[in-house]
C-alpha cells in the first residue's frame, strides 16, 4: 500500500490527476483496497485542482463503503469547498461533523474560516 500511496501522491503533487486516478483504478482492479490515506491523497489533489464535484463523489463512495473516515478527510473537503468559494456549503458540512461522530481540530476551524494555518519552521 505504501508504494501505491507514494506513486499516487507523486502524480498528485505533479498536477497529474488523470494519472493518479488511473493508478487508483488499477489498484482496485488488481484487488488492492485503498486505505484512508490513499483517499486523502486523491481528495486533496481533486480539491486542489478544483474538481470538487469529483471529490464529493469519492467521499460518497467512501461513506457508502463504510470506511472509517477521520477528521483529515473532512478537513480536506472543507478546504476544497472554501477554495471553490462554497462557504455556505463548507459551514453546513462543518456543522454536520458532530452527527458523524467526528470532532473538528484546529486545522478544520482555520479552513472553515478561510484562514490558512501557519506552518512551523522545521529545521
Amino acid at each position: 500500500m505504501i508504494t501505491y500511496n507514494t506513486l499516487v501522491d507523486g502524480f498528485v503533487k505533479a498536477g497529474r490527476m488523470q494519472e493518479a486516478e488511473k493508478l487508483f483504478s488499477r489498484m482496485l482492479s488488481c484487488g488492492q483496497l485503498p486505505d484512508v490515506q490513499t483517499y486523502a491523497i486523491l481528495l486533496d489533489g481533486l480539491c486542489s485542482s478544483q474538481q470538487l464535484s469529483r471529490a464529493m463523489e469519492l467521499l460518497r463512495e467512501m461513506e457508502d463503503n463504510k470506511m472509517e473516515l477521520n477528521i483529515v478527510i473532512y478537513t480536506i473537503i472543507i478546504k476544497g469547498m472554501c477554495k471553490a468559494r462554497r462557504l455556505k456549503s463548507a459551514t453546513d458540512f462543518f456543522s454536520n461533523l458532530s452527527s458523524k461522530g467526528v470532532v473538528p481540530n484546529v486545522r478544520t476551524h482555520y479552513h472553515r474560516k478561510g484562514i490558512r494555518p501557519r506552518q512551523k519552521n522545521v529545521v
